[in-house]
């Protein structure tokens, strides 16, 4: 099978690391991981998953990105899935997600900096200097 049929069966993309997780950021606003990750990291990746022939979905685990709300919501199984949900959670091709997907990274990177995230570092001593930091900022 040729790397172009291969791809043509592909339903389900790696989109990449998360903004920012549990208080920390891990990637810059383009995606680019800042700093050596811990070794589970790789299972909060985003997915870009093919839902039918003509529909696709920006994923995290069970929950799908709601376009108007710029959040991840549950994804429930097909059967209970509202024609509202569908229309919020889906793009007509692959190209659409990923360029939603860029710019609500950016989004999402503004965000989380807003809110004091600070960059991952897997030093312990370095981690735990932020920490008391974010306490006396609180």
């Amino acid at each position: 099978m040729t790397p172009e049929q291969l791809l043509a069966r592909a339903t389900v993309f790696d989109a990449g690391p998360p903004v920012g997780l549990n208080g920390w950021l891990y990637c810059d606003p383009d995606g680019n991981l800042l700093k050596e990750l811990p070794s589970d990291y790789n299972q909060y990746n985003y997915t870009i998953e093919k839902r039918n022939e003509s529909a696709w979905a920006i994923c995290d685990c069970r929950r799908c990105l709601n376009t108007e709300t710029d959040d991840f919501e549950y994804e429930s199984s097909p059967s209970n899935r509202t024609e509202d949900y569908i229309s919020k959670t889906r793009f007509k091709s692959i190209e659409a997600a990923f360029e939603f997907l860029d710019g609500w990274r950016k989004r999402e990177y503004i965000r989380a900096v807003e809110c004091g995230c600070m960059p991952w570092t897997n030093d312990p001593e370095e981690r735990k200097k932020i920490i008391e930091t974010r306490k006396v900022r609180k």
